[in-house]
C-alpha cells in the first residue's frame, strides 16, 4: 500500500513538473546575457517564430530578472535586422524585476500582466501596443514619456499616459485596469459575502468599481 501511495505521489509530482516546463518557451528561443556578477540573466532578444511567447523564469539555471532594451521589438536583433511577426501575447515570469526601454515596443499586445516582482518599467517599454487591459503589481515605477514622439509611444502604449496617471492617482495599487469608452477603471476583485436566508447562508459574489479616469 505504501509503495502504491508513493508511486501515485511521484506520478503527480512528475505531472506537475511537466506542466511547469510546458508553461515556458525553450531557452533556445531567446538570446541573453549573464548579469549581476553571474547571479542572474537578462533577455536581450527573441529568435523564436511564435507570436504567443512565454518567457522562462530561469535560463541556464539562473533567474531571468531583466528584459533588456528593445529585446522583443520586431525587426530588432542585437543591432541587426531580424524579421518576425509582432507578438500578440507574452507571459512575463515572476522573476523579472525590470523591463527596459522599448522592450516590447511595436508589437500587437492588447493585454499584459506585469508580475508582482517588477519594480520598474522603462521608457517606451510597450510603445505602439494598444493595451486595454493591464494587470500590474503595487508600487511599480512607470517611466514618463520617452524618446519616441507621440502619445502612442508612452511606456504603457497608446493609452499609457492616462493609465500612468490613473495608476498613480489610485495609489499604485495592485489590480487589473481596464480601458473602455475613453477611460480607465479598476474593478475591485470579486469577493464572496455571506447572505443569511433563514437558517442557511448563501454566498453572493460582489464587485465594485474603484472609479475611472478619462483620457
Amino acid at each position: 500500500m505504501k509503495k502504491l501511495i508513493l508511486g501515485i505521489a511521484m506520478t503527480v509530482m512528475l505531472a506537475f513538473a511537466a506542466c511547469a516546463q510546458q508553461q515556458s518557451d525553450p531557452e533556445s528561443d531567446f538570446t541573453f546575457e549573464v548579469i549581476d556578477n553571474g547571479r542572474a540573466v537578462q533577455i536581450t532578444g527573441y529568435v523564436g517564430g511564435n507570436t504567443v511567447v512565454r518567457i522562462p523564469p530561469r535560463i541556464q539555471n539562473l533567474p531571468v530578472t531583466a528584459i533588456g532594451e528593445m529585446a522583443f521589438l520586431p525587426g530588432h536583433f542585437e543591432g541587426e535586422a531580424h524579421t518576425r511577426q509582432p507578438l500578440t501575447s507574452v507571459t512575463i515570469p515572476n522573476s523579472v524585476t525590470t523591463i527596459g526601454l522599448g522592450a516590447f515596443g511595436s508589437n500587437q499586445l492588447t493585454s499584459i500582466t506585469i508580475p508582482d516582482s517588477v519594480a520598474s518599467i522603462g521608457q517606451n517599454a510597450f510603445a505602439g501596443n494598444l493595451l486595454t487591459s493591464i494587470t500590474i503589481g503595487s508600487g511599480v515605477d512607470i517611466a514618463i514619456g520617452g524618446g519616441w514622439a507621440g502619445t502612442r509611444h508612452h511606456a504603457m502604449g497608446t493609452h499609457g499616459a492616462s493609465f500612468r496617471d490613473f495608476y498613480n492617482d489610485n495609489g499604485r495599487l495592485f489590480g487589473t485596469y481596464i480601458f473602455a469608452s475613453g477611460s480607465w477603471t479598476r474593478p475591485r476583485p470579486l469577493r464572496m459575502l455571506p447572505c443569511p436566508y433563514g437558517q442557511v447562508y448563501f454566498w453572493a459574489i460582489v464587485r465594485m468599481d474603484a472609479g475611472s479616469y478619462n483620457v
